[in-house]
């Protein structure tokens, strides 16, 4: 009866400890890229390895045909990157790591996600953004800033979304026609860059409903937003402040907006 009692305890034991695990690890979601194409039985990978995935463990999947160029091409950029060229398909990016080939898919994954859920969780994989290209068409000179006469502007996107990477792509050659125009970018996977974004979409008013979308420009007291950030309302949009300048957007940020700004992060979480 002793033994018995002792078997129960341990199981209880058992039961509670991963019960805790499990709820430790279901705040941390793991989130990653799934490159395939249908010649290479992607799409069986997918049904059979990838979705079931996010059933057991908090999982967001984004999946990517390499039969579309732009998305071949993303793929590559990522194995130069994280210097390992040359994997099968289909591949799935996670954290810093490639895993090419069914083969190693079946064999690695669910530990892999295992793992980064364990360590706290995982952003979407990105590409990382090169100095020299935090401003677009480049940084002011010294002479410029006294000027007065700059247009400066603030572009927000979330480096690895494959939508806002062509958008910066194309904000990148707008910038290049204005000499007197020169936009700051800020990557919306980094915190302090989400405190900066929320903290100025309070102080130009956007409506709250707009405030998820994943590319924004300001320009003085104005902002492009979304889908309205095309070349013709850009353009527009800088002409309005030719021979005048407009003062950096960041620069009307304070102290209290940051914190601000941050806890309205964390309540829009909350809902």
């Amino acid at each position: 009866m002793k033994k018995n009692w002792i078997w129960i305890f341990c199981f209880i034991q058992f039961l509670m400890t991963l019960t805790l695990t499990r709820v430790s690890f279901s705040k941390n979601v793991v989130r990653l890229y799934f490159f395939y194409s249908e010649e290479s039985g992607g799409l069986k990978v997918e049904e059979e390895l990838i979705k079931p995935l996010s059933k057991k463990y908090p999982v967001e999947i984004q999946s990517f045909s390499v039969n579309q160029l732009n998305n071949y091409d993303l793929l590559a950029k990522f194995e130069k990157e994280l210097k390992q060229e040359g994997n099968e398909l289909p591949a799935v990016i996670i954290g810093n790591k490639i895993l090419g080939g069914e083969a190693k898919i079946r064999k690695d994954l669910e530990a892999s996600v295992r793992s980064c859920g364990e360590k706290g969780g995982t952003p979407w994989p990105s590409l990382q953004v090169k100095r020299t290209e935090h401003w677009f068409p480049r940084a002011p000179t010294e002479e410029e800033r006294k000027s007065g006469k700059i247009i400066y502007a603030a572009f927000f996107y979330t480096a690895g979304c494959l939508d806002c990477e062509e958008r910066r792509t194309e904000v990148k050659e707008w910038a290049s026609q204005f000499s007197d125009l020169r936009i700051r970018i800020f990557n919306l996977a980094r915190e302090e860059s989400k405190k900066l974004d929320e903290a100025l979409s309070q102080i130009y008013q956007i409506p709250e409903s707009k405030r998820l979308a994943t590319n924004r420009l300001y320009i003085g007291e104005d902002y492009l937003w979304a889908d309205d950030l095309r070349y013709e309302s850009f353009q527009k949009l800088v002409s309005n402040y030719q021979g005048k300048g407009a003062a950096p957007p960041w620069e009307k940020v304070t102290q209290e907006a940051l914190e601000k700004g941050e806890k309205s992060i964390v309540e829009r979480f909350k809902r």
